[in-house]
């Protein structure tokens, strides 16, 4: 099997729609097999499922969070692929942000006449980080704080022990994690020096325009810890560059510029002078996959085992070829080995491992597997004005400032954040599927379904990455992609909150909903 460049996976990918059908067929038949689906099949194969949510939380006068619990119901549809896992993962990824002592969670997933719904960017955070923000900003209020001070007041920091994540696995028991690093509070501290920079507009009861304010934080993991594993090969060419061989999938996430870059900077060359080969079962090792974000962590950290055990072998093997003890050997930039006095460039060195009196093409493996990994948390702020007479929403300003480790291509990993915040103000304001009373979708092609375009991004939008390191391994890539997903609708909510006093609490916030809020407001 090999996989070809399929654009990106969001989730949708990670369950077999057609692969089995086209797989089988062009076994039996010994015939190449092309099956593309339908835009109406886009949209109907796969989809992210309905959650019903409800969260209660304690706190004492001073605002320390006392008791806090989700149970959520999901509606999964004809099938039950990710059924448990994905609300499971919602309270996994939201419950473990906050050093509340007393917490409690139940899910249920039900099976309906609906479409089957799967995995989607996010993985069921989106939703239970929603619903846990309007909660606690609700709480928040009763205690006649502000909800910055409250959140900062009850979120976790380095050192702190989650016991929580034992209680949380994904197919088995979880494992409870002392945090080796967390940049969460550095985040919102950054954050709020914009945020309090922002005025809203002054406007009596009478302004058509409202302007509102909201924050959210969020975390993800990076890959599952005890559960996932990459493996990786590295083999010296005759020109002195590397081939790498991972058997992650690369999804549009970057996946395959991320290992380059990391061996190239194990092995002291340019990028440039690693070419990768991936997700062939031919001809690649396995890996477990790319999903639950692990592609950086797990298959980056297989890329670095394995080249930084090929510059051992490089070393060795030099050695030998300058007849000089490995203790004396240096790897040197760009592509040179020896020492000051003696060294060769990587290319004389494969000419002399490869010619027949030599040692041998130098290859080396790598395997990485984990009990524990960095965790990548966000502080995510926005400012949404609002027409009271419409029930329109506009989101003026939005800033997210992220936790993702030491970023290995921070171009990349700021391209991930601005699509998954523009892809959360969509489902948040207006993106829906609907069905009608016998179950057919209405809404299955990009009329009927709008999506988010330039028009809607908002006028200052900015995302900045904090620098944190971890103890757990050099190159500390943490997860991005589902973490950008995760805040939008919670600031959002809170923004229109703060704009004129309702709580929009259902994706999504289309201005009919908005008005009937309004309307309840008044009466």
């Amino acid at each position: 099997v090999i996989k070809e460049k399929v654009g990106g996976g969001f989730g949708a990918k990670q369950d077999c729609g057609v692969e089995d059908l086209v797989g089988t067929i062009a076994y039996q038949s010994g015939k190449p097999v092309y099956y593309r689906l339908s835009r109406k099949d886009e949209f109907i194969i796969r989809t992210r499922p309905a959650m019903f949510i409800t969260v209660k939380a304690g706190a004492d006068k001073n605002g320390k969070l006392t008791a806090l619990s989700i149970k959520t119901k999901i509606d999964s549809g004809g099938y039950g692929p990710h059924a448990l896992t994905v609300p499971m993962n919602g309270c996994a990824k939201t419950l473990p942000l906050f050093t509340c002592e007393n917490m409690a969670y139940e899910v249920s997933s039900y099976y309906t006449n609906n479409i089957v719904s799967g995995a989607y960017q996010g993985y069921g955070v989106p939703q239970t980080n929603f619903a846990v923000h309007i909660a606690l900003a609700q709480l928040a209020q009763k205690l006649g704080m502000k909800f910055e001070d409250f959140i900062s007041k009850n979120i976790v920091s380095k050192g702190y022990r989650v016991d929580i994540l034992k209680q949380l696995g994904e197919g088995r028991e979880g494992l409870a994690q002392k945090l080796s690093s967390c940049g969460l509070q550095a985040c919102i501290k950054d954050g709020l020096k914009k945020y309090n920079t922002w005025a809203n507009r002054k406007s009596s009861r009478e302004d058509d325009i409202v302007q509102g304010k909201g924050m959210a934080v969020m975390m993800q993991g990076s890959g599952i810890p005890g559960l996932d594993a990459a493996n990786a090969i590295v083999k010296m060419i005759s020109d002195g560059t590397f081939m790498l061989y991972i058997g992650g999938a690369d999804l549009g996430t970057g996946e395959d510029t991320v290992a380059a870059k990391i061996a190239a900077e194990e092995l002291g060359v340019n990028q440039e002078h690693i070419a990768v080969t991936a997700a062939d079962t031919d001809t690649t090792p396995f890996d477990k996959g790319s999903y639950a974000s692990s592609g950086t962590f797990f298959t980056g950290n297989a890329a670095y085992v394995a080249a930084k055990n090929m510059k051992k072998l490089i070393i060795k093997s030099a050695a030998k070829v300058l007849e000089l003890k490995p203790s004396q050997v240096r790897i040197m930039p760009v592509g040179r080995v020896g020492s000051k006095t003696k060294n060769i460039t990587y290319k004389e060195l494969a000419r002399a491992t490869q010619a027949g009196d030599g040692a041998g093409q130098l290859i080396t493996s790598g395997a990485f597997t984990t009990e524990k990994s960095p965790i990548p948390y966000a502080a995510h702020f926005c400012q949404v004005s609002l027409n009271k007479r419409t029930g329109m929403l506009h989101v003026d300003r939005y800033y997210a400032v992220h936790d993702c480790g030491v970023p290995i291509n921070p171009d990349l990993a700021k391209g991930q954040v601005y699509g998954g915040v523009l892809k959360t103000i969509g489902h948040t304001l207006y993106e829906g599927m609907e069905f009608d009373k016998n179950g057919k979708c209405l809404t299955d092609n990009f009329t009927n379904y709008p999506i988010p375009n330039i028009s809607g991004m908002p006028e200052d939008f900015e995302v900045k990455l904090i620098e944190v390191t971890d103890t757990i391994t050099p190159y500390v890539g943490k997860s991005i992609g589902e973490l950008a997903c995760d805040g939008a609708s919670a600031c959002i909510s809170l923004a229109i909150n703060d704009a004129c006093g309702i709580w929009m609490k259902h994706w999504p916030f289309r201005p009919e909903k908005i008005l009937t809020e309004l309307d309840r407001q008044k009466s």
